[in-house]
Parts: C-alpha cells; sequence; structure tokens
C-alpha cells in the first residue's frame, strides 16, 4: 500500500502498490508483460503503482482487472507472451510456484519515479 508523505503526492490518486521483482516489472510499465505471477489470487481491482524490489520508488502505474485460475504447470509454455516466464530448457513443464496471473492493463511508467514508504507487515 502506498502511503502519502504530503497531500497530493500519490500518482492519480493510486493508493496500492505491488512490489514486483525485475525485469519484471519494467517489463509491465512498458506493456509487455501483461500478467503477473503469483502463488495466490487476488480480489483487488483498480489502479495500482508498480514499484521495483529494493527502490523505494513507484516507477509506473498500471490496472488490476482481476486473478485468473491457477495454470496447469504443463501449459505454462502457451501463455508465455503474456506472463515472460521462460521455462527452464530441457524441461517439459515449469516447476515454480507462481502459477496464478494477475490480469493487469493500461500501464505505464511515471514521467520520474515518485518515493513512498513501505507499510509495516504489508505483504499482500
Amino acid at each position: 500500500m502506498l502511503k502519502r508523505r504530503r497531500r497530493n503526492d500519490t500518482a492519480l490518486g493510486v493508493t496500492r502498490g505491488l512490489v514486483i521483482a525485475q525485469p519484471w516489472v519494467g517489463l509491465i510499465a512498458d506493456r509487455k508483460k501483461t500478467w503477473e505471477m503469483r502463488t495466490r489470487p487476488t480480489k483487488v481491482r483498480g489502479w495500482i503503482g508498480l514499484i521495483p524490489k529494493g527502490t523505494g520508488t513507484v516507477i509506473g502505474i498500471a490496472c488490476l482487472m482481476r486473478s485468473l485460475p491457477s495454470l496447469e504447470r504443463n501449459l505454462h509454455h502457451l501463455y508465455l507472451k503474456k506472463h515472460r516466464v521462460p521455462s527452464v530448457s530441457g524441461r517439459k513443464k515449469y516447476n515454480g510456484k507462481y502459477l496464478i496471473p494477475w490480469v493487469l492493463a493500461k500501464a505505464f511508467r511515471l514521467a520520474r519515479p515518485l518515493p513512498y514508504q513501505h507499510p509495516s507487515g504489508a505483504v499482500t
């Protein structure tokens, strides 16, 4: 969740954020990745900040549309263009635990990154 430092410093009134590792967060902000793969579904909907892990800044905004049912491991490769998580070469199925797609749309980068404070205890 984004925490306001001053009255008007959150982008577009966005009050939630998603911490995502690189290179995935950059691919989302550039609209090259539309599914963020997670271990559990979410009921959150609407605009969220895109936060690169460990930076303390918001680099973009995206609309979280929905979460889909878990992908079957042996069908993971069929959706590569959406999630961009490559299979390990030599394996016929994906062995990771991130099987639930969170569908993102209308993503864009901010002109300059905005600082944010990560709330204590915030995980999902």
